[in-house]
């Protein structure tokens, strides 16, 4: 049942590919300060599910039915974040590259060179 949660969610990741090619462009957040006034506190959500980004350092939301919960910090132009979804090990820290187009956030795992996901920035 875990691993189906998981496979729901990069499977979600992995289908919204075509869409972002289509977006508008995505401008880079850079600080922490850009990133604190367009994400931090805000709802942000998508198919797989819907996370806060905390102004604590914490990171709450569910994928599924699970529970999501985490922290963060900056780190140079990056947001780096750990994570657990339900009782499943931590993920480990991953800094991403993080864009905004409008109300749409680009997360881009791995400094940038990996996958990346699309959430809606809610209030």
């Amino acid at each position: 049942m875990k691993r189906n949660y998981l496979a729901a969610f990069v499977g979600c990741l992995i289908s919204l590919a075509p869409l972002m090619a289509q977006a508008g462009p995505f401008k880079q957040i850079r600080s922490q300060n850009e990133f604190v006034d367009r994400i931090v506190d805000k709802s942000l959500t998508a198919e797989w599910g819907k996370m806060v980004i905390h102004s604590d350092g914490k990171i709450s939301g569910t994928v599924g039915s699970q529970k999501m919960v985490g922290a963060w910090n900056w780190q140079g132009k990056y947001w780096c974040r750990n994570v657990r979804i339900g009782k499943q090990e931590e993920r480990g820290t991953d800094c991403q590259k993080i864009s905004v187009d409008g109300n749409q956030v680009e997360f881009i795992r791995d400094k940038g060179r990996g996958e990346p996901g699309v959430l809606t920035i809610g209030n």
